[in-house]
């Protein structure tokens, strides 16, 4: 595997921030198994697959994925999978993503790459890996993440551009997992500015990397009709920590959903403000 030592230059996150990547923003691509260093901290492990993905693929090109457009007005094409935290109100429980009933073959599928992702991680990532790992078992229960992984969700995306971002959620300091499965397509090059970099995919790849603190973004896609670039990305949602037993869980959604109605019922009959609702809700 290559070594590739960078400098991290200095950028206007700021305003790149939800704007497309270009050409002029890295000088070098990478497109090899590669570590690269900011001076001797390992910052990105890039790298070709050791298992099979034909399962993999069949997967993803059997998923009905949800067409929304992302903040920046890009359209995107993707499907979460895994496990979801709470969201208040519109579903205030934790829970398994809608994939897994929708589609469970499919989750099955993707859900059982965690492993494989975990044990390349584990081994190039070596104290990063165990800085995650110890922050998932200490704070998230075991059912809550996927089987023998250190992750609790992921994203699959389809044919989708992304403006630069920083991905806000997961735990701070710890990697991401992507595969990246491509077929005929030009563009789709993931670009880091502050490293000049851009990391190709004309063959199926993986590369993990801290989301939270690179900046990074897609490339715009051009695929033919029967062209494709899908990428699974893995990853530890911080929120997660939250969840109780799957039990324990039901039990409070129920107790929740109770209280709700029955503050609306006092509502109706004028039996308490709009600012005692208020209050109510907060606690």
């Amino acid at each position: 595997m290559k070594r590739l030592v960078v400098r991290r230059h200095v950028i206007d996150a700021k305003a790149l921030r939800l704007t497309a990547p270009r050409a002029e923003h890295f000088d070098k691509v990478v497109d090899a198994p590669t570590r690269v260093y900011e001076g001797d901290l390992l910052r990105v492990v890039y790298l070709q697959p050791n298992f099979p993905i034909d399962e993999v693929l069949r997967a993803v090109m059997s998923i009905r994925y949800n067409r929304a457009p992302r903040t920046g007005g890009l359209m995107s094409q993707s499907r979460v999978f895994g496990f979801s935290p709470r969201v208040a109100l519109r579903r205030d429980y934790c829970s398994v993503s809608g994939l897994a009933r929708d589609n469970a073959q499919a989750h099955e599928v993707i859900c059982g790459l965690a492993p494989r992702l975990s044990s390349l991680y584990q081994l190039h990532g070596g104290d990063v890996y165990e800085y995650h790992s110890r922050l998932v078992t200490d704070n998230v229960r075991p059912e809550w993440c996927l089987e023998d992984s250190v992750y609790t969700s992921g994203i699959i995306n389809w044919n989708n551009a992304l403006r630069y971002h920083l991905d806000s959620g997961n735990f701070s300091d710890c990697w991401s997992g992507m595969l990246v499965l491509p077929s005929r397509v030009q563009g789709g090059e993931l670009v880091m500015p502050e490293f000049r970099l851009a990391f190709a995919f004309k063959q199926p790849a993986i590369i993990f990397f801290d989301g939270q603190s690179l900046l990074h973004g897609v490339t715009q896609i051009q695929a033919p009709k029967m062209g494709y670039r899908y990428s699974l990305v893995y990853y530890a949602m911080k929120s997660m920590w939250k969840c109780l037993p799957v039990s324990e869980e039901l039990m409070r959604i129920r107790e929740v959903k109770s209280e709700r109605e029955r503050r609306r019922l006092l509502y109706g009959k004028g039996d308490i403000t709009p600012k005692d609702m208020e209050k109510r809700a907060k606690r």
